[in-house]
């Protein structure tokens, strides 16, 4: 072969093997268009399990085809570079299905569930359910952020604002309210709950609570089931001469105002004392009446739970009533009780 056709040869082999070189990608191009593909993969996965394709047609198949056009280009390595632009492409759809979708279906699910607890918990400032409408508004603040651009959708903050939804609609429909009036659930001078007083929460509270309680067993096997109850006691502003009840309620507090004989200037004090005390031991009665009744038939191993959340209001008055004026006012003398399930996967 002569000197000018090998030196052609040899060009040629030195242009064809650097057009490879430059055709292939670098280790750190070939990690990144995995990255990219993966995240795409996870978002489109996400989209996918919502159902929404016939919702958002263009961007559901714009995303699916941009996810596969770059799983392929990942597979072949000359290619890898074209996976980053058509995975980032793919990923842009999927977030715009979820921006969407949290505006069109999660944001005015929520604000559904804010007004129906509003309207549900009215005046009554003891309902525990009006704890939960900061996560509601949690998920409207998000919803603003989105539509304003100050945020891109997020799988995690999508999914958990749906996830709110979901267990607020839940808390709504298990949700139990009703009040119990001491004068016919507790002997006077006592907070030993009544024959009666167990008959009207069977009848009014319980049955409810435990047919709500069954119904989440089968619905959800697999979860802890909580159910929150919370007892709010109301006195009325009568004062004490019963020193054995006195005793009971002042024993092992170590405070001023339990004094059996306090100067006159503290009696006011010392009354209202003993009424938040025995408001307390009313709703702790009822309480732990309604968590034994929970628990009855239930095994040691059983995902059922209960918490309880116990207040003494003492003469402070009820929501909803206004004061007679009248330190014996049986208006005040009232115990109210809220149940509300929860469950989380175990």
């Amino acid at each position: 072969m002569k000197k000018r056709e090998i030196q052609v040869c040899t060009l040629f082999l030195a242009a064809v093997l650097i057009a490879g070189i430059a055709g292939c990608a670098t280790q750190k191009e070939l990690l990144l268009a995995k990255e990219k593909v993966a995240e795409a993969e996870k978002n489109f996965e996400t989209v996918e399990s919502l159902n929404v394709k016939s919702s958002y047609p263009d961007n559901f198949t714009a995303a699916q085809i941009n996810l596969l056009e770059a799983k392929k280009y990942l597979e072949q390595n000359w290619l890898v570079k074209k996976a980053i632009p058509a995975a980032e492409k793919s990923l842009s759809e999927s977030r715009t299905i979820l921006k969407k979708y949290h505006g069109d279906v999660i944001a005015e699910k929520a604000k559904q569930l804010k007004k129906t607890i509003e309207e549900k918990v009215g005046e009554d400032k003891d309902s525990p359910l009006k704890d939960y409408l900061s996560e509601l508004d949690n998920v409207l603040d998000y919803a603003e952020k989105l539509e304003s651009g100050k945020e891109s959708a997020s799988i995690d903050k999508v999914l958990a604002s749906l996830d709110v939804c979901i267990k607020t609609q839940d808390r709504i429909i298990s949700y139990t309210s009703d009040k119990l009036e001491s004068d016919v659930s507790f002997d006077i001078g006592s907070y030993e709950l009544s024959d009666k007083g167990m008959r009207n929460l069977e009848e009014n509270v319980i049955r409810k609570i435990l047919a709500d309680k069954e119904s989440y067993k089968e619905q959800h096997p697999d979860s802890i089931i909580t159910l929150r109850i919370t007892v709010v006691g109301y006195t009325d502003r009568v004062g004490f001469k019963n020193l054995s009840l006195i005793e009971e309620l002042t024993a092992g507090v170590e405070n001023a105002r339990a004094e059996k004989r306090p100067p006159k200037s503290q009696a006011e004090e010392r009354r209202q004392f003993l009424n938040r005390r025995l408001s307390e031991f009313r709703a702790k009665a009822i309480s732990e009446y309604i968590k034994q009744r929970i628990l009855a038939g239930e095994t040691r191993d059983s995902h059922i739970k209960v918490e309880q959340e116990i207040i003494g209001k003492g003469e402070d008055a009820p929501p909803g009533i206004s004061p007679s004026g009248s330190v014996n006012d049986p208006q005040r003398r009232i115990c109210k009780i809220y149940s509300i399930i929860n469950y989380m996967a175990r």
